[in-house]
């Protein structure tokens, strides 16, 4: 079962998945802050962000996978240092770590 947040709990599979996902880049964008560097660059920013949500749910191990502006990628990890505390990923049935890629897109105009 893939770490996941409340609203997607009565998913599974790839359903739950994708619920996660999208509730994990929706959270981010909400709490994401766009800085004066970002602005003085501005355009379509992406950044692919890596973490792992641990045994409790926590978010630990924020990196960097890829990146087009360092000042996105910093935004992108303070945001996901702030992510709420998830339920954890279930493997036969005992809770496990799961590592997680997600892309952040930003537009600047």
């Amino acid at each position: 079962i893939f770490a996941h947040y409340d609203k997607c709990k009565e998913l599974r599979g790839e359903e739950l998945k994708m619920c996660s996902e999208v509730s994990i880049v929706n959270e981010v964008k909400r709490v994401f802050r766009v800085t004066e560097q970002m602005k003085a660059i501005g355009g379509r920013q992406v950044v692919l962000m890596s973490f792992v949500i641990d045994k409790e749910g926590g978010i630990t191990e924020i990196e960097t996978v890829k990146t087009q502006n360092k000042y996105v990628a910093r935004a992108a990890k303070e945001a996901i240092e702030k992510l709420p505390s998830m339920n954890p990923a279930i493997q036969q049935g005992r809770k496990v770590a799961l590592r997680v890629q997600i892309p952040i897109t930003v537009r600047i105009d």
